[in-house]
């Protein structure tokens, strides 16, 4: 929510807003951590592969043209980058439904 408050047009409401977050939460598969903190790795908080998809999650917010990845696989095993490229995929498809 706050990095659609950030991007997002002022004049939005905050319903359509909390709608848009919650159409990309879906689409990255966090909505099980929506009340997540961010926190340390491995200490509390998110792991490695959640913050990567939720740092995927703040760009999509932002509603940007193009979106570039690079690094969004870096540091992660095998079962986390296929998470990752599934997430990549559901972009793709539903980039493809808006047009």
């Amino acid at each position: 929510m706050f990095s659609a408050w950030l991007h997002l047009a002022s004049d939005m409401d905050l319903e359509t807003q909390k709608a848009f977050v919650g159409e990309v939460m879906e689409l990255v598969e966090l909505v099980p951590l929506s009340g997540a903190l961010v926190g340390l790795p491995g200490v509390d908080g998110l792991s490695t592969l959640q913050g990567k998809r939720l740092t995927i999650a703040a760009e999509l917010v932002a509603s940007p043209s193009i979106v570039l990845m690079d690094e969004s696989t870096s540091r992660l095993d095998a079962r986390s980058v296929a998470i990752v490229m599934r997430t990549v995929r559901n972009i793709e498809f539903a980039a493809m439904l808006l047009l």
